[in-house]
């Protein structure tokens, strides 16, 4: 009996030091990644700010706007997207972007709902895949890309920067933020 009791905690024993050695091979990267950034940090500290300031909120505010492009992929995005693009809109602290929202044909109450937004915004552009969706959100962001391109080359606009931004994360921040009042 106290044989086999000894054999299960050596068991038991054994599979914790597996199960902690895993984690800490899974930990590694996340380790590499904590490093070069407390490297760079201190790094910047003592070689770069000593020399340069950084750059303020009224600096940058000071600076023309230049053109961004945001990518708002959206698959069955209805109940909210609207809401999602108006906030965006209103409360962007920066005037010079336009969206551009990517939908799917076999979606068509979020192709509505964006079509109501273009309708009320114009720097917000319905981008309608060529695929039914579900496709892999690179797809949708694939044809995205395609027509910020086109819309570069029509308008004679180069765009400084591409934003991508994602509807559930807005969502979620807008939910828990009423939520905690």
């Amino acid at each position: 009996m106290y044989d086999l009791i000894g054999y299960y905690l050596l068991t038991l024993k054994l599979g914790v030091i597996l199960v902690a050695s895993l984690m800490l091979l899974s930990s590694l990267d996340d380790l590499l990644i904590d490093l070069f950034y407390w490297s760079r940090a201190t790094w910047r500290r003592l070689f770069v700010y000593s020399r340069h300031a950084p750059v303020t909120v009224e600096q940058l505010r000071g600076k023309t706007e230049q053109p961004l492009a945001v990518m708002l992929p959206a698959w069955q995005e209805a109940p909210v997207i609207a809401s999602m693009i108006s906030n965006l809109v209103a409360t962007a602290d920066y005037s010079s972007f336009v969206v551009f929202v990517g939908t799917y044909p076999n979606d068509p109450a979020t192709g509505r709902e964006v079509e109501r937004m273009v309708a009320l915004h114009p720097n917000v552009h319905c981008v309608i895949t060529p695929r039914d969706g579900p496709t892999s959100k690179a797809d949708c962001l694939n044809w995205v890309v395609q027509a910020i391109r086109l819309y570069e080359e029509e308008r004679g606009v180069t765009f400084a920067g591409i934003v991508m931004h994602d509807v559930e994360d807005s969502f979620t921040r807008s939910s828990s933020d009423s939520s905690t009042g």
